[in-house]
């Protein structure tokens, strides 16, 4: 893949890809949300993880 075709929002998610620590925490996070039921506790858990790699943008 040629990372200088890929717009911004690309190229972060190619780049988070490398990083162990972010495949490890997202398939960690996919099991945990198919342990939960509450809409809201899943939106809860996402919305961490986002905060946590700076994938949420809130204003």
């Amino acid at each position: 893949m040629h990372l200088h075709h890929l717009d911004a929002p690309g190229l972060a998610h190619e780049l988070l890809r490398q990083i162990p620590s972010y495949i490890s925490g997202y398939q960690s996070l996919t099991q945990q949300l198919g342990m939960l039921r509450s809409i809201r506790a899943r939106y809860e858990l996402v919305e961490q993880f986002a905060r946590h790699w700076g994938l949420s943008c809130t204003g």
